[in-house]
């Protein structure tokens, strides 16, 4: 016999006066239907020690009253869940035997689009080794796990005889292990919230219906298809062997609660969302045809019904915003993802690197799923730029007879874990022009120090300005680009012979410092340590 009651809830109903479509849906309160059925089990007794100390089964469940809340109405292609809480059961004994290994098994309706099955708490009287939560997981006809199974078993990770990590034989104790239960204890299975979705096909009037798995069967050891609910008790030779049980469920277990598809109701759109899982995304010269890959998921659809939708890629050159090429209708695969291959193109004229951006677009299914697009993925056909930090320092030497010498050293660093490739070095350049032969910089370099060799400069009748730099000649090893330079110039001033020779920058005079601070940019020059090195820069000047 079964009793109803209403009770609220939220439901995604989407609703416009006089349009009757797939509308993003809005979140309402809707009455959930409590109805409360008194199922009854018939069950087999399983000792395997035969009549000869076997006891009488312990474990009292039924009758059992069990509770669904569900709602009495949904749109076609809806979400929605139906909460299904199995009713009171006892292990009643005055000799201290326990019981083990319990299971409770709950059918989806066969014409839904099941999607979860959730411990929803709600359970009492029972413990699990670990004391965690009961766990509820999908399981096949036979009892073996199976990730779209059409049962919900609640167990605490292992059963009796059939199952995943089942236990069978008459080894002792072998009732201790799963979800167990104290002698002369009530206990109850926790609720759970089975997850599904109305299918668009479904016509108006049709309605999915919850039940127990096993529904108007008796129990049964040896077919697995024909138990509702499996335990195992203390037995046997007094309490160290195991007694078995297989208990179905009264014809009344098939019909647990009746949801009413309403097709006046607008009808739902299962929700998706996409992203793009592509690791290849800095691509050498050498190798620009690549796999782009996107993920499309849902909470509201099974992958075996998203997946006919098909997956677009969009590829655009990044800095222009203009299309170059789409790669439509890609297969989605099992796990979801969508794999395409792409050559992208060559370097256009002048450019170490261009960059692209890949986005993917999962189609839907008219009337039933929706598109979702995911965020773009920037892709890089060229070269990374390695940029190496160059700090260049000189020390300029006393003019002596017409000439003067100038040290030039550079200190430099890769940036960590970027090692010098071959072929690398160093070019210094004096007034923008290179200036002597580059210094190699050994392969697997990361940090060194280099001294180039002096450059010797001539006094001629006007004062003149040298400026330093140093930068690394750039080479290509994969898809790195290593370049890199001195930030900041220095310099070297070697004053002229004539005795009114102008200083650079405009300045006035001989060597005298009135005249070089007199002289706004060499000023700056040495305030800022680009004439030489702090506290020499005078040697630079003639001594006439």
């Amino acid at each position: 016999m079964a009793s109803k009651r209403k009770t609220s809830a939220l439901l995604a109903v989407g609703l416009v006066a006089g349009i009757v479509s797939p509308i993003a849906p809005l979140a309402v309160a809707q009455q959930l239907t409590t109805q409360s059925t008194a199922v009854t089990h018939t069950c087999e007794l399983v000792k395997p020690w035969g009549l000869l100390g076997a006891k009488n089964q312990g474990t009292i469940v039924s009758p059992e009253t069990v509770v669904v809340r569900y709602p009495a109405t949904v749109a076609p292609g809806e979400v929605f869940t139906a909460y299904v809480q199995p009713g009171a059961a006892a292990m009643r004994t005055t000799d201290g035997r326990q019981a083990g290994l319990l299971s409770y098994d709950i059918a989806f309706p066969s014409n839904s689009t099941n999607l979860a099955a959730n411990y929803n708490g709600g359970g009492s009287g029972y413990s699990i080794p670990g004391n965690g939560p009961a766990l509820v997981d999908r399981v096949a006809a036979n009892g073996q796990l199976a990730t779209e199974g059409p049962f919900a078993r609640i167990s605490g990770g292992a059963t009796a005889f059939h199952g995943a990590n089942s236990r069978n034989g008459d080894a002792v104790d072998r009732w201790k292990a799963g979800m167990q239960v104290a002698s002369n204890t009530t206990f109850r299975f926790p609720e759970v919230a089975l997850k599904m979705r109305a299918p668009v096909s479904l016509a108006n009037g049709s309605t999915i219906t919850t039940a127990l798995k096993a529904a108007g069967q008796s129990g049964d050891s040896d077919d697995p298809t024909r138990n509702t609910i499996q335990g195992a008790e203390e037995g046997g030779w007094g309490t160290e062997r195991t007694n078995y049980y297989f208990c179905g469920s009264s014809a009344n277990a098939g019909s647990l609660s009746t949801t009413t598809v309403n097709s006046s109701l607008p009808r739902y759109l299962a929700k998706t969302t996409t992203r793009m899982v592509t690791s290849d995304t800095l691509l050498p010269l050498a190798a620009r045809t690549t796999n782009l890959t996107a993920e499309v998921s849902s909470t509201e659809e099974l992958m075996s019904n998203i997946r006919p939708g098909g997956m677009n890629f969009t590829i655009r050159h990044k800095a222009t915003g203009q299309l170059l090429a789409t790669v439509p209708n890609v297969t989605v695969g099992a796990n979801g993802q969508a794999t395409a291959s792409y050559t992208f193109p060559t370097l256009s004229n002048g450019s170490y690197r261009d960059e692209y951006e890949v986005t993917a677009t999962y189609a839907g299914r008219v009337d039933d799923i929706e598109s979702s697009t995911s965020e773009p993925v920037t892709v890089s056909v060229g070269y990374n730029e390695v940029n190496a930090n160059v700090v260049l320092t000189s020390t300029n030497g006393a003019l002596s007879g017409g000439t003067m010498p100038v040290t030039l050293r550079a200190a430099f660093a890769l940036p960590a874990g970027k090692p010098a490739p071959a072929g690398l070095a160093i070019q210094l350049f004096r007034n923008d022009l290179p200036h002597g032969a580059p210094i190699t910089i050994p392969t697997g370099t990361t940090t060194a120090n280099y001294t180039f060799p002096t450059d010797t400069l001539t006094q001629a009748q006007e004062t003149r300005t040298y400026r330093y730099r140093a930068e690394v000649v750039p080479v290509i090893s994969g898809v790195d680009r290593f370049v890199g330079g001195s930030a900041t110039p220095v310099a070297a001033i070697v004053v002229g012979s004539s005795p009114g020779s102008p200083l650079p920058e405009g300045g006035q005079g001989s060597v005298a410092l009135e005249g070089f601070f007199r002289a706004p940019q060499l000023v700056w020059d040495w305030l800022t340590g680009s004439i030489g090195q702090a506290g020499a820069f005078s040697s630079g000047f003639a001594e006439n």
